[in-house]
């Protein structure tokens, strides 16, 4: 075995696994990339915070969560943000709940923040029309790239991310 890899059974009998860490990884290998990552970072901040005030993670009450959302809010975080915060904690407890590590779910009835609505929105037809030409003056490649972002809706991002090696034909096209 190398020395990046680490033997589960030496990490157990050096350090006893806390049942809502256990929690916390069957909670999040459900998901993967950007959305794993958020939400660890925001399961991060509830074990310190519960750390913080003395709190078992799965000894966590209805009321502690409201408290949890009332430290996000003293902090001056966005509503989207808190809301995202407590949707992560509401899963872990969610499913928490479902393993049978807790008897019942505190986090069922939290009061969420309203988030109000994004102001951006997509482009029009007009719009995209007028992308679509402007990317094809400046050159194919931009124009590819237009079309890639236009006609599929794609963010920046997942287009930049995109692997040729992916695409392929189905069906004839």
């Amino acid at each position: 075995m190398s020395s990046d890899q680490i033997d589960l059974d030496q990490v157990l009998v050096r350090r006893e696994v806390d049942e809502a860490e256990l929690a916390a990884v069957a909670f999040l290998a459900r998901y993967s990339g950007r959305t794993l990552e958020a939400y660890r970072q925001d399961l991060r901040f509830f074990f310190a915070w519960t750390a913080s005030v003395g709190l078992e993670v799965l000894g966590a009450t209805r009321p502690h969560i409201e408290l949890f959302r009332h430290h996000m809010e003293q902090r001056g975080l966005a509503a989207s943000t808190i809301d995202r915060r407590l949707a992560t904690v509401c899963g872990l407890y969610r499913f928490a709940h479902i393993d049978g590590r807790i008897g019942s779910n505190p986090a069922q009835y939290v009061r969420r923040p309203k988030v109000h609505p994004s102001q951006g929105h997509g482009m029009d037809r007009t719009e995209l029309g007028r992308f679509l030409f402007t990317a094809e003056q400046l050159g194919h490649q931009r124009a590819a790239l237009a079309v890639l972002l236009g006609l599929n809706g794609l963010r920046v991002s997942e287009a930049c991310e995109t692997d040729i090696g992916d695409l392929g034909f189905d069906r004839g096209h």
